[in-house]
């Protein structure tokens, strides 16, 4: 639940500054400085918020942004890779694994509506 911003005024700051700015490079001081307060004030408000590090938690947010683009087949996954903030497709590819155990064309595959069939009934038409 978001009752934890309750408290934390700092974290939705910080939590909205994340979602808007997830694309581009996010460094800890940026976070710090979204929220008025310092770099360890950060850290300590992740872990006992999210039980996660800043930085984990920029990186979930980069995979779920990256997994809603994958359910959609027209796009590539290098300008997925782009679009969500990774450094590249390898770096992308290594957070899916380390996260979801999966590769981001195995997530692909498994939630696209199976295009194969899609393209062979159309040949036949």
């Amino acid at each position: 639940g978001h009752d934890l911003y309750l408290h934390h005024p700092e974290m939705r700051l910080i939590v909205e500054y994340i979602q808007n700015n997830y694309r581009a490079k996010v460094t800890l001081s940026q976070m710090a400085k979204a929220a008025g307060i310092s770099v360890s004030s950060v850290e300590r408000l992740f872990r006992r918020n999210f039980g996660l590090t800043p930085h984990q938690y920029l990186q979930k947010t980069r995979l779920n942004a990256a997994c809603r683009y994958l359910r959609m087949d027209q796009i590539e996954l290098v300008q997925i890779a782009k679009e969500c903030g990774f450094n590249d497709q390898t770096s992308m590819t290594r957070s899916f694994r380390q996260e979801l155990k999966i590769t981001p064309l195995k997530y692909r595959q498994r939630f696209s509506v199976k295009p194969t069939n899609r393209n062979e009934k159309a040949k036949t038409l």
